[in-house]
């Protein structure tokens, strides 16, 4: 299963392509074959409005092994239902209530999160998008960002953070591997999200069978 690596940075709003080419997201379509679990090497985090570089954490891409859940957890077949969307808001909701560090730094504990529609569905398209495609990466097959993704979506974002994740079993599993990875752990706790949307497909045929996307944001 995998996971990408935060790509945390504040820019202001860039063409899906110069987006890749700023946050190194064109590599992570290609992968080595899974281990266990993965998530991105990259994830990213962007601010409307703000001067700042691009800035890029540098990890690379790690494996973790899959782990069962103690308590029966939303699988990925159950995206889209109620029960899936209580355990996320659940879950992220657990982990922002108590500060953490993320890697290096500390982060305090913050408001919780409420589901949103329009990020569910921006969600849902890159997660099918991702299984359709047999790809694994925050660039859809269509070269767009994760920005452009939850702007087509319907959603008019000030600030925003995506995190994707592939080969795991469920919603408990995902979430330890993102809180246990600094840039998606970053994600999941930083204060200026006030909404959340994740989705997941399936598909039997690609690498990861199982592809998950979890979208952060704040309104404009």
């Amino acid at each position: 299963m995998r996971l990408p690596t935060p790509c945390p940075f504040s820019i202001r709003p860039l063409a899906a392509a110069a987006l890749a080419a700023a946050c190194g997201l064109a590599p992570w379509g290609a992968v080595a074959a899974p281990i266990g679990p993965v998530v991105s090497s990259d994830p990213p985090a962007l601010v409307r409005g703000v001067d700042d570089a691009a800035v890029q954490s540098g990890e690379a891409v790690a494996a973790a092994p899959a782990e069962a859940s103690t308590l029966a957890s939303a699988t990925c077949s159950q995206s889209g239902t109620k029960p899936f969307r209580q355990e996320f808001v659940k879950l992220t909701n657990s982990y922002r209530a108590t500060g953490r560090y993320c890697g290096s730094t500390w982060y305090a504990a913050t408001k919780p999160v409420a589901w949103d529609k329009a990020l569910k569905r921006a969600a849902t398209g890159h997660s099918r998008d991702m299984a359709t495609h047999d790809f694994f990466s925050h660039t859809g097959s269509d070269g767009s960002s994760m920005g452009d993704r939850i702007t087509d979506a319907g959603y008019r974002w000030s600030a925003a953070g995506e995190n994707i994740a592939a080969g795991y079993n469920d919603a408990a599993s995902v979430m330890k591997g993102w809180i246990e990875s600094p840039g998606h752990c970053a994600n999941i706790m930083n204060p200026r999200y006030v909404d959340l949307g994740v989705a997941c497909a399936e598909s039997a045929s690609s690498q990861y069978r199982t592809y998950w996307t979890m979208d952060l944001a704040a309104p404009l």
